[in-house]
């Protein structure tokens, strides 16, 4: 019976999550303006908040992404009602960086730079400046550098 419990909280989360943009999509569809797509996303979010469908800090972050999307707010104007856009930004990048160490990225990353450089300590030196620089490209700098250290860890582990 507890097992039947866990199975239909589960589900009935997706079921929220899934049914509630649905449910008021013909409001944005039909009333095609800014009020109702601004509606749209706030009807959602209240919905999610009540349920708890999605963390509170995950909802509260929608509408970074839904008023510009929508074209309800351009991003600077939403983003500065939360904190300026580059610290968003920054956030953005942490969070990339939190999921790249979480799914083990940087192990692979690691891992791959023993593979290909050898363990001189030259070439893994140039090997750990190549990774940075790669992934600096995607993330801001302090964040690739930081996720540059579980990276520099492994290497010297295996060496």
């Amino acid at each position: 019976m507890n097992i039947l419990v866990k199975l239909s909280c589960n589900y009935s989360r997706c079921f929220v999550l899934m049914l509630t943009p649905i449910l008021f999509l013909p409001l944005p569809v039909i009333s095609q303006t800014a009020a109702a797509s601004c509606a749209y996303v706030v009807l959602v979010m209240a919905v999610y908040w009540i349920t708890n469908a999605l963390h509170l800090a995950v909802v509260s972050m929608f509408p970074i992404a839904f008023f510009p999307l929508l074209g309800i707010m351009d991003t600077n104007a939403v983003c500065t009602n939360y904190m300026k856009d580059t610290n968003v930004v920054y956030l953005a990048s942490i969070i990339v960086g939190i999921a790249m160490e979480h799914s083990g990225f940087h192990r692979r990353i690691a891992l791959l730079m023993l593979l290909k450089m050898g363990t001189s300590p030259r070439m893994l030196l140039f090997g750990v400046m190549l990774a940075t620089m790669t992934i600096s490209m995607w993330i801001m700098n302090t964040v690739a550098a930081a996720m540059m250290i579980p990276i520099v860890e492994i290497g010297r582990a295996h060496v």
